[in-house]
């Protein structure tokens, strides 16, 4: 009988050791999302980098553009940056984390501007409605070496 209890027991602690396990790793993603979203990264983000020649560009948006950060800045990580609606029709972003996850698209009126403070791997910049281009400015600034 107490080999069966022993048995058991062990059992129980593997299987409560698996779903601790789950746990603590969605909590961790969770708290790295939320770092990342909230614009306080954790310490495994590099760091923003003063040095490194941030990515600019100017566009008459008629069109959805989608920037690959990551390879516009030899491989950094784009770590702050602003996108500027100097045009007369809003526009649409949608921010895309190292993870794939995805941003709800965030309006940007006209005139306005959007300051962007979480770790961002790739930009979607779109019209919010197509038949009315809008100019656009937007400078990402990285971090890492």
């Amino acid at each position: 009988m107490f080999r069966e209890l022993q048995r058991a027991l062990a059992g129980l602690g593997e299987n409560l050791s698996k779903e601790l396990g789950c746990v603590r790793r969605k909590l961790e993603e969770i708290s790295r999302q939320l770092g990342m979203e909230y614009g306080h990264p954790s310490s495994r983000t590099p760091p923003y980098n003063p040095e490194r020649q941030p990515f600019t560009m100017f566009t008459t948006l008629a069109q959805p553009i989608e920037i690959d950060l990551q390879r516009e800045l030899q491989g950094g990580l784009a770590v702050r940056g602003t996108i500027i609606n100097q045009g007369d029709a809003a526009i649409e972003v949608i921010t895309e984390g190292l993870d794939g996850s995805r941003t709800n698209p965030i309006v940007i009126a006209p005139k306005s501007v959007l300051d962007l403070t979480w770790v961002i791997a790739r930009l979607i910049v779109q019209p919010r409605d197509p038949a009315q281009p809008s100019d656009v400015q937007i400078i990402m600034q990285g971090g890492g070496a």
